[in-house]
């Protein structure tokens, strides 16, 4: 009975260990991985050996293709290896004899050498940087636009004649004086004006007539004018212009007592030069010399007036 009790308790064990036959033990597999790495490496020398191979057979070509002495290279440039080329950087592809595409070497990116033009802005905006204002010094902005001048001038008459039942008589003129407006526009070469001006002047004698005398000349005329003006610098220009219109001229004199007088509309003409001044903007100084020739009326002949003018003032 105890036995059999005993035999129960051992009877699990002998199922689960049978006796007699033992299991093989497992391996390591550091064997199994050595080999692995060792294929990896033979496969590894095997790419690299054919990669050297076709960067040499593309050497072959470039030599071939590259007769000596066509560039002006060092040969030991040409002896030096290709480095091998890193992920990331720019290849060109060439064919090798197989055909398949394979990294030459790489191309740079182009860049430009030349230094870039900067550009300057500038503060004023009505007058920019590089235009025709600053390479004329500043000044062609400022000698342009229409513009509005009251002058004074000093005249010395010359060429009178009196016409009388008796002769021609020349008569003997004292200085005078004109005043007057111009209202007229500049372009950077030229300029087109008109001026509104009134002269005056005394008589003094009639010449080889010992005779008491007194007189004078007077007249109110307007003259379009044009020409043209040319830079002696930043602030100042040389002017040259001719002019033409009417004027109505009266001239009287008395001659012992006797009084004689004239009037009429006479055709004028004039030829003026001078020098104009800009002392600030939209100002405008001016100085000229005309030559101012009235014709003829019935009884007195045409006559000149040499006058030397002064105008002042503003340029819109």
């Amino acid at each position: 009975m105890r036995f059999f009790f005993l035999l129960s308790l051992f009877l699990p064990f002998l199922l689960l260990y049978p006796q007699g036959e033992v299991g093989p033990v497992p391996l390591p597999v550091a064997n199994d991985q050595a080999t692995d790495f060792s294929r990896e490496l033979e496969l590894t020398k095997m790419d690299i050996e054919s990669l050297s191979g076709r960067i040499k057979a593309f050497r072959r070509k470039l030599d071939a293709l590259a007769p000596k002495g066509a560039f002006p290279f060092d040969e030991s440039i040409r002896q030096r290896k290709l480095p091998l080329l890193g992920p990331g950087k720019e290849e060109v592809m060439g064919r090798s004899d197989r055909g398949s595409s394979e990294p030459l070497i790489s191309k740079p990116k182009p860049s430009s050498s030349l230094p870039r033009k900067q550009k300057t802005v500038s503060a004023n905006p009505l007058h920019p940087v590089g235009s025709s204002n600053d390479r004329d010094g500043g000044s062609s902005a400022n000698k342009m636009g229409f513009y509005l001048l009251p002058f004074l001038a000093l005249h010395r008459p010359a060429d009178c004649k009196w016409h009388s039942q008796l002769g021609s008589f020349p008569v003997e003129q004292e200085l005078g004086f004109a005043s007057g407006w111009r209202v007229g526009k500049k372009w950077k070469r030229f300029f087109l004006d008109a001026d509104f001006s009134y002269h005056r002047n005394e008589l003094k004698a009639l010449v080889g007539v010992p005779l008491t005398f007194s007189g004078e000349a007077e007249g109110f005329g307007m003259m379009v004018n044009a020409g043209g003006h040319f830079d002696l610098g930043p602030s100042a220009s040389f002017l040259l212009g001719v002019g033409v219109g009417p004027h109505s001229q009266e001239i009287e004199f008395k001659l012992s007592g006797v009084a004689e007088e004239e009037e009429d509309v006479v055709l004028a003409y004039q030829i003026f030069t001078g020098v104009d001044f800009h002392p600030a903007d939209h100002l405008l100084f001016s100085l000229k010399y005309r030559w101012l020739r009235l014709e003829r009326m019935e009884k007195f002949s045409a006559r000149s007036l040499h006058m030397l003018e002064a105008a002042f003032g503003y340029l819109f």
